[in-house]
């Protein structure tokens, strides 16, 4: 009777550091999960910002290039 109560014991406890140990490695999946899905975000973000920077740049260039050429065909005319 105690043999089989302690393999009982023993068994339950098995089990019992088997979940643990599912538990903790569902978290660790899940916390890589979200950091790399942070990873991508940030890069996501940082691709768009350098993207606007650039549309930014250009539109001040053709404002740059317009304001020239109206300077010249003014003058032009003048």
């Amino acid at each position: 009777m105690m043999m089989m109560m302690m393999m009982m014991m023993m068994l339950v406890m098995m089990m019992m550091m088997m979940m643990m140990m599912m538990v903790m490695m569902m978290m660790m999946m899940m916390m890589m999960m979200m950091m790399m899905m942070m990873m991508m975000m940030m890069m996501m973000m940082m691709m768009m910002m350098m993207m606007m920077m650039m549309m930014m740049m250009m539109m001040m260039m053709m404002m740059m290039m317009m304001m020239m050429m109206m300077v010249v065909i003014i003058s032009h005319f003048r």
